[in-house]
């Protein structure tokens, strides 16, 4: 093996094995579908931003316009490093008492750390309260059915959202629906739910990754700039608020139209899932992504049906014992995004 072939040594000095790549195939070759089922997500981090300078404080630090949270929209939005890095990937919310923001819950410490440091003066406070509310992720038309019967009103384009009582229902791309209530209305949904099907965290976790739903994880963390998870596409970034931590790196970018490397669905084959150490290949120029909901991003490069491209992973889920779903940045063959673009409908 020749030097250039080399892995740095392991923690206890040995050199690893270079490990075989995995091959990125079109979804179409997976026979995967867009599965039916729901699950709790009480387990996954919450926080709280509360207090009169709270807007003003998460203005400051997110990519999102948090007055449109506070309108009543349901926004993914990233806390980034002044490198422009995405540090955290939250999903936003508004109630009477503040803002709520959704992240895995191994992200929930460093999250709430990177947010207080930078509170200084400013009247807002955050806390963790995942306890104190009720998640619950739903996926496909005959839950949505159930849901109806159930009488809680569900939106119908994505991002929408409907209030029932004290229940909150924003639909998401994938036939997907995000309900946020209090403990005990969440207790009657999940009871309404199992009247067909048991909770299935695997199947919520599917169909967001084939709905092309970023995720950043610690292994992750201060990898990827806001365009390259495709938040430009999904609703993620303003481009017409104020300043925000890293916000001269994601403005430069998109205004400059440097986006060279975006998120893009595939499958995959292997007995278990790619981590960030495992190389991923796209090999064939007609291998390329086509997941229903995922952003109109470009083709990746590839010039010839044996060019290889790399890419870096993002999120990977094994769906059965042989291959899966992951979702990776690759480059892409072209160097702009486009102004004002939004992500395409879910597929009927």
């Amino acid at each position: 093996m020749s030097e250039s072939d080399q892995l740095p040594p392991t923690a206890d000095g040995v050199l690893s094995e270079k490990q075989p790549p995995v091959t990125l195939i079109p979804l179409a070759e997976t026979g995967i579908v867009a599965p039916e089922g729901w699950c709790a997500l009480d387990t996954r981090g919450l926080l709280r931003v509360e207090g009169k300078d709270a807007e003003s404080f998460l203005q400051g630090q997110l990519t999102q316009d948090m007055a449109r949270v506070r309108a009543g929209a349901v926004l993914l939005a990233a806390h980034c490093t002044p490198k422009g890095r995405i540090s955290t990937l939250f999903r936003c919310w508004h109630d009477e008492r503040g803002f709520l923001l959704d992240c895995p819950a191994s992200m929930l410490a460093a999250a709430q750390r990177r947010l207080g440091m930078y509170v200084l003066r400013a009247a807002a406070r955050v806390t963790s309260v995942a306890d104190q509310y009720c998640r619950i992720g739903v996926c496909g038309r005959t839950l949505a059915a159930r849901l109806s019967e159930a009488g809680i009103a569900l939106p119908g384009e994505p991002g929408a959202t409907v209030l029932t009582g004290e229940l909150q229902c924003t639909a998401l791309a994938g036939e997907r629906w995000l309900i946020l209530c209090d403990t005990a209305t969440g207790a009657r949904v999940r009871a309404a739910l199992s009247a067909d099907c048991a909770p299935d965290n695997h199947i919520w976790a599917l169909a967001s990754l084939l709905a092309g739903d970023p995720e950043v994880l610690p292994e992750t963390a201060e990898q990827f700039i806001p365009q390259m998870l495709n938040l430009d596409l999904l609703d993620g970034v303003s481009f017409r608020k104020g300043c925000y931590t890293g916000q001269e790196i994601v403005a430069r970018t998109h205004y400059l139209g440097r986006v060279k490397r975006r998120m893009q669905c595939f499958g995959y084959r292997a007995d278990a899932p790619p981590d960030g150490t495992t190389p991923l290949e796209l090999k064939s120029a007609t291998a390329t992504a086509d997941p229903a909901g995922l952003p109109a991003a470009p083709a990746p490069v590839a010039a010839t049906a044996t060019a290889i491209v790399t890419a870096q992973l993002v999120i990977a889920l094994q769906d059965g014992p042989h291959g899966g779903v992951l979702l990776a940045v690759l480059a892409t063959g072209a160097n702009e995004t486009p102004e004002g673009a939004t992500p395409l409908p879910p597929a009927s």
